[in-house]
């Protein structure tokens, strides 16, 4: 298709495809979404850094209680990969003051409340048993879904 534009930004940088040998163009940031000690990202802030890229971690938490123990090395890896993002996006309060205590600029740090707007499920009945009267259902939750 000629004179497409591309979904990719356009970059003087790429490198070969391992598969096709075309090339390949990076994008402008490296991200991980929910950074915590038993899943580090060991792969993107090597990668962003050798790209020259910003690295960019959504909903990370760093619990103090881990930074010893089993967990430590998955700790240390994840305030490492922190202290290097350029902006940590936060999505749980309670994460926030583990999160800031390894920032070394908190102006990283960009808190993104809840976007859902819960009013409209204030009146859903409670229990098992309003929910199938309100709805038809068999009370006994046969036919019902399980995720249990």
């Amino acid at each position: 298709m000629s004179g497409a534009s591309s979904a990719w930004p356009t970059s003087e940088r790429s490198w070969p495809c391992a598969i096709c040998a075309g090339p390949i163009r990076h994008q402008s940031c490296g991200s991980t979404y929910h950074l915590y000690d038993r899943a580090p990202d060991h792969l993107g802030p090597p990668i962003a850094k050798a790209l020259g890229i910003p690295y960019v971690v959504a909903e990370a938490s760093l619990a103090p209680s881990r930074a010893e123990g089993a967990w430590a090395e998955g700790h240390a890896s994840v305030a490492a990969a922190l202290c290097q993002a350029a902006a940590v996006i936060g999505l749980n309060p309670a994460d926030e003051t583990g999160v800031l205590s390894v920032l070394p600029d908190v102006r990283r740090y960009h808190f993104l409340p809840p976007f859902l707007d819960l009013r409209p499920f204030a009146t859903v009945p409670a229990g098992r048993g309003a929910v199938a009267a309100t709805y038809g259902l068999d009370p006994a939750g046969r036919g019902w879904p399980s995720w249990r």
